[in-house]
């Protein structure tokens, strides 16, 4: 669930692969101001300032939990260093062990006394070998013209390369599904429950369903930006994923890092 925080920015990141135990993804639309609820916007002095991301992984891939603590590499530390790194971009004053950063991957030195996020170089082009096009006799008699195979649209022409080492180590790492690991979870999925999303004039809509095991969605891609994670890409890249929450090409998303 999206907490309500008093703060001017509250960071959200969300797993691609969980199913929706917990109900639908949504931002809500009531603030804090000096302690008090205020439902209208006359009553606000701050607004939230939330920025969505999404990770790829299951619940305890992206939260922590789904391994031991001395694991060298999982899916949930690259977004437990990102929100580290936003807790120091946006000045919120939480105060960290560096020791404990660096167990993690992450250097004091690339959050302090500036915020240092590792952006991927933009790879060279593909060397290409110039020659004369001369005709040639045939090979194949009556073949089928060679039609292209299909490919992700999401995915870059050229190789990606993440500028985080420890990123593209935590990207490949395996997605504990815990809907298969712990069968006696499916006891929820086959409850109806009560299901709650906020359309895009502020109203709500509420409903009862069964999930069944279904994957989380994400809402008004084509109304407005859809932030993900880049090691996302790079884990389509390097094995083939597919995130089981639908991801538009057109619009793109916007990769972050």
């Amino acid at each position: 669930e999206q907490p309500e925080v008093e703060e001017e920015r509250a960071d959200h990141d969300i797993e691609k692969d969980e199913d929706e135990k917990s109900g639908h993804a949504s931002i809500p639309d009531v603030s804090h101001h000096g302690g008090q609820d205020c439902s209208t916007p006359e009553e606000r002095e701050h607004e939230t300032d939330v920025k969505e991301v999404w990770f790829a992984g299951a619940h305890c891939d992206v939260g922590g939990g789904s391994v031991l603590n001395e694991t060298k590499n999982d899916l949930a530390r690259i977004p437990l260093r990102w929100m580290i790194r936003e807790c120091f971009v946006n000045n919120t004053g939480i105060l960290f062990h560096s020791s404990e950063l660096a167990e993690i991957g992450l250097s004091p030195c690339s959050l302090w006394p500036v915020v240092k996020i590792p952006i991927p170089l933009t790879p060279p082009p593909a060397v290409q070998v110039k020659h004369e096009l001369e005709p040639t006799d045939g090979t194949l008699v009556d073949s089928p013209p060679a039609t292209p195979l299909p490919g992700n649209p999401l995915l870059p022409l050229t190789p990606l390369t993440l500028a985080s080492l420890e990123d593209a180590n935590d990207a490949v790492m395996p997605i504990y599904d815990q809907l298969t690991i712990a069968k006696w979870w499916w006891i929820l999925e086959a409850m109806p429950l009560r299901q709650r999303y906020q359309r895009h004039d502020k109203t709500w809509r509420t409903w009862f369903e069964m999930n069944m095991g279904r994957s989380r969605k994400i809402h008004g891609q084509k109304r407005f930006p859809t932030y993900v994670h880049r090691s996302v890409l790079y884990r389509m890249q390097e094995l083939g994923y597919v995130p089981r929450a639908e991801l538009l090409a057109n619009p793109s998303p916007i990769w972050v890092d």
